[in-house]
């Protein structure tokens, strides 16, 4: 055999599929793995939605100016240190409760008190335009937003096959959009909706629900 034909010999082994399935991804090897990472970043996209998104709408419409959004803006900076957060995570936890685990549940019950908490207090505070406080919370809000999405995702490397990993990344981007899509457009299309003169969904309701919601995914 010349050296030609041995070249596109080797050429056509190497482009052949391989029979072996053992490496293909599967969901269902991982399922109930994909619905936990599913709802964890669900109500990340939750909580994004609605003080990234339609918080500022609810105060503008409550005469805020771009002064007070520019302060309520601040709420977003601890995202800007996640690079930080990420080493003190991976060298500092419990053996016993797990490397994860030792920030991601403490910090989704944090996550969920900040947000029940908060349903009493925000009709009251975005009437008065107390934009600092809301600020403070915001920021509260998204330093635990930061530590779980260092604990999340690193958490995604050893609680799916590594096959799996693509659809871990899939459950991210696809919870977190439907999750901002709920808080965000969808809430404040209906959150003008009234019936008998009454509004049915306010802001309050939202922060209560992704608050029980946290704990309930902390305590499973």
């Amino acid at each position: 055999m010349s050296t030609l034909e041995s070249y596109f010999e080797t050429e056509k082994v190497e482009m052949e599929p391989s029979s072996n399935s053992a490496n293909e991804t599967s969901w269902k090897d991982d399922k109930a793995n994909l619905v936990i990472l599913f709802w964890l970043y669900f109500t990340q996209g939750l909580a994004f939605g609605f003080w990234d998104g339609a918080l500022s709408l609810f105060l503008i419409s409550r005469g805020a100016t771009f002064s007070d959004l520019g302060v309520l803006s601040y709420q977003v900076y601890p995202f800007s240190f996640k690079y930080l957060f990420a080493p003190i995570l991976d060298s500092f936890y419990s053996t016993s409760f797990g490397k994860r685990k030792s920030y991601l549940i403490p910090f989704q019950y944090l996550f969920g008190i900040i947000h029940i908490i908060m349903s009493f207090q925000l009709e009251s505070l975005l009437d008065s335009k107390s934009v600092f406080t809301l600020m403070i919370a915001g920021f509260a809000t998204h330093f635990c937003l930061a530590i779980q999405g260092v604990a999340v995702d690193g958490w995604v490397v050893t609680l799916l096959k590594e096959k799996n990993f693509s659809l871990g990344a899939t459950a991210k981007h696809t919870a977190h959009l439907v999750g901002v899509f709920f808080s965000y457009n969808i809430f404040v299309l209906c959150s003008h909706w009234t019936i008998n003169g009454k509004q049915v969904l306010r802001p309050r309701n939202l922060q209560l629900f992704i608050g029980c919601l946290s704990i309930f995914i902390g305590i499973i």
